[in-house]
């Protein structure tokens, strides 16, 4: 037994340090685990698992004589999994083989003088085969996992007939034998019992498809038949003297209990994520002019390094009002090439998310000839507010000034992208003047980016404007309360909320 939990160790661990040296040759070219997450958060999973069955246990509501002497002892544990996730939630099934094994106490039959003892011992194996629902955590970078697998199914338990016989003499020694059977046990018999399984299972990945795990587990297994057994000798009986007496042997009859135990155990883990769904990035190269400009660039969140999948990325020329829709990978990756005397615009497409809008002229795109491009999404969920930056007023005006209009028009784009979505335009002041002024000016800076977005074709019923005044302070600046002019300035600002719908 030993020598098999040794083995599976160091198999795991030649596996181990195999898909390590991948990892290693997969990071020099440029392979990682952040640009797949978004696939590998969903799609087939499979494990094998090598361990050790630590504690089973045999429980009846029927008094087993015999089992007060015996004790049933761990062994190899195996087992296979196939499981579907859909992010944090799946389905699976498994296949577990489990070898057990007993022993019997000796040492209250020694009254009995008994010079020594013999035992006839068969393995126990049991299986099991069951499926049920997944429930996982998974880190952001998708490189480690954490699970808890719960499962029905059939089991069977098999095998355990073993014997403990007595000897007064040893035959070897020219004395004439003079054996006695102690116990006899008649070990198991359940084939397709009801079984239930719950797994704790953690996971590394090395790489996008390749981890190691290790976890616990718990079977239970219910109405498993003891095929019965005897036992001849009864170390609690004495006879009149005081000495142990043997007693006339009373078999126990075939009787029906509950089997289960606890294990531990390591393994691999396969992940196969689908195919993207994602239409495939095409390459893009100058074929009508050696001066076009080959532009790459990448869609994340903003703030964030952590890219976006399946973001359709417009490119409008100015000169032509050409129109190109690009999609980016599952790396947030996207390419395109562009004569190097346009001025362009570009921004992402994706339901709820509001895109950064950039516009690059000939000197700009000369720059990334040789930078990446990173073009910024926010989550726009309802009832979160997004802020709209560079959305300036003049003293006590609230005319909507030129260099307001390109962050407005991202919002009159993020609303043509979402026709189904209203939203929430609000403005706020900083605390100096008063509250009454302060909401009045706030209401009617409002009330003039909302008339602008209206201009630009938008229903509406769609936009509403609110003036919150000084109420919705983000900072400690209130009345009375001295501040600089950079501290004032972070709560004068213009926000846009999308609204839940009811």
């Amino acid at each position: 037994m030993k020598k098999t939990i040794t083995t599976i160790v160091l198999a795991l661990a030649a596996i181990v340090a195999g898909v390590a040296q991948q990892t290693s040759g997969a990071s020099d070219t440029g392979i990682s685990l952040q640009g797949l997450t978004p696939a590998s958060r969903y799609g087939f999973q499979f494990s094998l698992r090598g361990g050790y069955d630590i504690l089973p246990m045999f429980f009846s509501k029927e008094d087993i004589p015999e089992m007060k002497y015996i004790k049933l002892k761990g062994g190899l544990y195996a087992g296979a999994g196939a499981d579907y996730y859909w992010d944090w939630f799946g389905v699976g099934g498994d296949f577990d083989y489990i070898k057990n094994s007993l022993s019997f106490d000796t040492k209250p039959f020694e009254d009995f003088d008994f010079k020594y003892f013999e035992t006839t011992i068969t393995d126990i194996t049991r299986m099991f085969y069951g499926v049920g629902p997944n429930f996982r955590y998974l880190d952001p970078t998708s490189a480690f996992s954490a699970e808890l697998n719960t499962r029905v199914g059939l089991g069977s338990v098999k095998g355990g007939k073993s014997n403990l016989v007595g000897f007064y003499s040893d035959p070897a020694g020219g004395e004439q034998d003079n054996s006695n059977k102690v116990i006899d046990f008649g070990g198991f018999d359940a084939s397709n019992v009801l079984s239930f399984k719950g797994q704790l299972r953690f996971t590394y990945f090395f790489n996008p498809v390749i981890g190691v795990s290790l976890g616990g587990y718990y079977i239970y297994h219910t109405n498993v038949k003891y095929k019965g057994g005897t036992l001849y000798r009864d170390p609690g009986i004495s006879d009149f003297f005081g000495a142990r007496a043997p007693i006339n042997p009373n078999p126990t009859p075939e009787t029906i209990g509950n089997y289960s135990s606890i294990g531990a155990f390591a393994g691999v883990t396969f992940r196969i994520p689908p195919p993207p769904v994602v239409p495939k990035l095409p390459k893009e190269k100058p074929e009508k002019s050696i001066e076009d400009q080959l532009i790459k660039g990448v869609v994340v969140v903003c703030g964030t390094t952590q890219p976006i999948a399946g973001v359709s990325i417009v490119v409008k020329e100015k000169k032509d009002k050409q129109e190109r829709i690009l999609t980016s990978n599952n790396a947030g990756e996207f390419s395109f090439v562009v004569s190097p005397s346009s001025t362009i615009t570009i921004y992402g497409k994706k339901a709820n998310y509001f895109s950064q809008v950039v516009t690059l002229g000939p000197k700009d795109l000369k720059l990334y000839q040789n930078v990446l491009l990173e073009i910024c999404m926010e989550r726009a969920d309802c009832d979160e507010s997004v802020r709209l930056n560079n959305i300036h007023y003049d003293l006590d005006k609230y005319n909507i000034r030129p260099d307001a209009r390109p962050e407005l028009d991202r919002l009159v784009q993020f609303l043509r992208d979402n026709p189904e979505v209203k939203v929430e335009l609000s403005s706020h002041t900083d605390s100096r003047a008063s509250h009454e002024y302060n909401e009045r000016l706030s209401q009617n800076r409002a009330n003039s980016a909302r008339q602008y977005v209206i201009s630009r074709g938008i229903d509406p019923s769609r936009v509403i404007s609110v003036g919150y005044g000084e109420t919705r302070l983000l900072n400690h600046c209130a009345d009375g309360v001295p501040c600089s002019e950079e501290e004032h300035q972070l709560n004068r600002r213009t926000e846009m909320k999308v609204i839940c719908p009811k």
